[in-house]
């Protein structure tokens, strides 16, 4: 005898439904990872423009302390030696600091550079949070992600047209011990605040900063 199985189309509903709100409490707590790219794009009339403004491109998108420049709504950003002093002309190199000051009055924030790459068309380097140079504190992160989230500064040219690109991977709120140390709230706040916002704002200004200068 066949067996009919009744499906609750309600309930399927419901779940669904809950699926993502179950998803952004997960985050919010610490305990979920989110995907984030934001990217601009420019193309050109032709080769020789193209490749002549990824030069610019890359030239900008190394230039870690000029990007404090493109906006008042935008972070600061000054680039540290690996022994924590401040390189105020020099390019990014695997083991660099990067200071982020974002606007208001919030803690700063720190990331170190693992990965430079610059090869043809394609220049890019990666970071992920850390802990202030200077500090003692071994187990804190002195950011309001977790070690493990890795952001990716890209220029890349594709035939004519110019495209940068800021690439967040397993970006997770740091508020849970003892990674966080005293910055459990405020961390939450920031994070949350730049998924909802302000990461849209920081990051879209700043790849059109490398792409049109």
């Amino acid at each position: 005898m066949p067996v009919v199985l009744w499906v609750n189309e309600r309930s399927i509903g419901m779940e669904n439904k809950m699926n993502p709100v179950k998803k952004e409490v997960d985050a919010l707590l610490g305990d979920a990872v989110k995907q984030k790219t934001f990217r601009e794009e420019q193309t050109f009339a032709n080769d020789f423009q193209a490749k002549l403004a990824f030069q610019a491109a890359a030239g900008r998108l190394f230039d870690v302390n000029s990007w404090s420049t493109i906006s008042v709504l935008t972070a600061d950003f000054v680039l540290y030696s690996s022994n924590g002093k401040p390189k105020p002309v020099m390019l990014p190199q695997s083991g660099d600091y990067i200071r982020i000051q974002l606007p208001g009055p919030v803690p700063e924030n720190w990331v170190r550079i693992f990965d430079v790459n610059q090869s043809g068309d394609h220049a890019e380097f990666s970071a992920h949070p850390c802990q202030h140079p200077l500090s003692d504190t071994k187990a804190q992160t002195d950011h309001f992600f977790k070690h493990s989230t890795i952001s990716t500064f890209r220029i890349e040219r594709l035939g004519n047209t110019l495209i940068g690109s800021q690439i967040g991977k397993d970006e997770q709120i740091n508020n849970q011990q003892p990674e966080a140390g005293d910055r459990q709230v405020i961390n939450t706040v920031i994070a949350e605040a730049g998924w909802l916002f302000y990461q849209s704002v920081q990051w879209n200004a700043l790849c059109r900063y490398w792409v049109n200068g």
